[in-house]
């Protein structure tokens, strides 16, 4: 629940200032589990990616106010992942970033 009130906070505040985001996956570059809890009748796990990203965001007029659309950037980030173990199904819930 928090992971979505902090994302949705950051979109109104962009929305409040007519700023756009704009983000271009290109991929990871490597995924790596950092750590492994059983919890109760829980999976937890850890995982550091390094992805590349090109960000930037623009103004109303379209200007570049931040980032470069032309450069690839190395971004790390850490996220943690749930899944009960006695449920079958294969997904798993992002709990954390």
């Amino acid at each position: 629940k928090k992971i979505f009130t902090d994302f949705s906070e950051a979109i109104k505040t962009r929305r409040n200032k007519n700023l756009t985001s704009e983000t271009t996956f290109i991929g990871v570059k490597s995924a790596n589990i950092k750590d492994v809890k059983e919890i109760n009748n829980f999976y937890n796990v850890t995982v550091d990616f390094i992805s590349e990203l090109i960000t930037c965001t623009k103004n109303n007029e379209n200007k570049i106010i931040s980032g470069d659309p032309n450069k690839i950037k190395i971004v790390t980030d850490t996220w943690k992942f749930s899944k009960d173990k006695r449920n079958n199904n294969p997904n798993w819930l992002l709990i954390e970033t």
